[in-house]
């Protein structure tokens, strides 16, 4: 009886230890199997964060041939996705050249890993609204334009503006309780703690000479009210040139939370207008749209979408840049307050003008 019992108790013991082999084996392979499962997550997430960064780059590449081309006189809506080729509008056109290679690395396309490239360039030459953002309180936003029809191409005369600005921060919503229009003298600045204000000069440029910029020139203030929004006619005259004008503002608003308008009449279709604007008290945001939205300004502002793309991934950007002729009118080019030589002829590495 004892050798059988002892026979017993060996058995149980080997077979104790299969089952304790097995399961160490069964946890070293969880173990296994899991930190290969984090090494193939993680080496993921740095294919795609690359991926990821390349596409941000191709689309990055995509807007600065847009401003490449625009920079050198481009001024076609371009609405196809792809590069320019033969026969597209605007690939002869001065500046085309610049959207005409889409591939950003020098991979092949016939190469099984797909190169680095935009592949979707829209550019709109003249978008809905003109959009600014922050219009500094000390030195002027100057843009010039002209108007277009809602096709893009069309002149078309202008005969209103409409500014809608708030605070450039959007989280500040305070406006003055009182209309602005009987205002004899504004606040001092440690007094105001509203949504800035702002100054806007328009010029027609019909005639370029120092009388007709004198005479031609309207400015008007854009006082951030509560009362409801005021008009003016772009008026000249010495006791109409200077008003203030009430923005209606409210935080319910858009495209911003005030917004007041000036009237033009008697302008050409192909009349160009040159704006200046500068706030008053607190940096602002600018949103400007012409004739109640029946028409564009064209070559002030460009709207350019971009889509870059990395294998599989894609990344889409869209900014709005200057057109060129902004680029010829620094702050302050179209005022002075005496009479001062103010020839400008600037460009990289010289430049030369009254004193040089």
């Amino acid at each position: 009886m004892k050798k059988v019992s002892s026979h017993l108790r060996n058995s149980e013991q080997g077979f104790a230890s299969i089952i304790i082999a097995i399961t160490l084996v069964i946890i070293t392979s969880l173990i296994v199997i899991g930190f290969a499962r984090l090494a193939r997550t993680e080496q993921t997430q740095v294919t795609n964060r690359q991926l990821s960064n390349q596409a941000y780059y191709a689309a990055e590449s995509g807007i600065n041939d847009a401003a490449k081309a625009l920079s050198k006189g481009y001024t076609q809506k371009k609405e196809k996705c792809g590069p320019l080729q033969l026969g597209d509008p605007g690939y002869l056109t001065t500046g085309g050249e610049a959207l005409r290679n889409n591939n950003v690395d020098a991979t092949p396309a016939s190469e099984p890993d797909a190169p680095i490239e935009w592949t979707c360039l829209l550019i709109d030459p003249a978008p809905s609204t003109l959009e600014y953002s922050p219009v500094d309180t000390v030195t002027p936003k100057l843009f010039k334009f002209s108007g277009v029809g809602t096709d893009g191409t069309t002149p078309t005369a202008v005969n209103r503006i409409t500014f809608s600005w708030q605070d450039s921060d959007p989280n500040i919503t305070n406006f003055r309780t009182v209309s602005g229009i009987s205002n004899t003298a504004f606040p001092p600045l440690g007094s105001w703690n509203s949504v800035g204000m702002l100054r806007v000069s328009i010029t027609p440029l019909g005639s370029l000479n120092r009388a007709d910029l004198k005479s031609r020139t309207y400015t008007a203030f854009l006082y951030p009210s509560t009362s409801p929004s005021t008009t003016a006619a772009h008026n000249t005259g010495s006791s109409t040139n200077g008003a203030i004008l009430n923005g209606g503002c409210s935080s319910a608003n858009t495209p911003r939370f005030c917004s007041a308008s000036i009237t033009l009449a008697g302008y050409l279709p192909t009349e160009e207008f040159l704006v200046s604007m500068r706030s008053i008290y607190a940096k602002t945001s600018v949103s400007i749209q012409l004739n109640s939205g029946n028409a564009r300004a064209s070559g002030a502002q460009a709207m350019i979408d971009s889509t870059g793309r990395s294998q599989d991934v894609l990344k889409r950007l869209q900014v709005r840049i200057p057109s060129r002729n902004e680029f010829f009118y620094p702050g302050f080019a179209a005022e002075a307050s005496g009479d001062i030589c103010k020839e400008l002829e600037v460009y990289p590495g010289y430049a030369k003008g009254c004193g040089y």
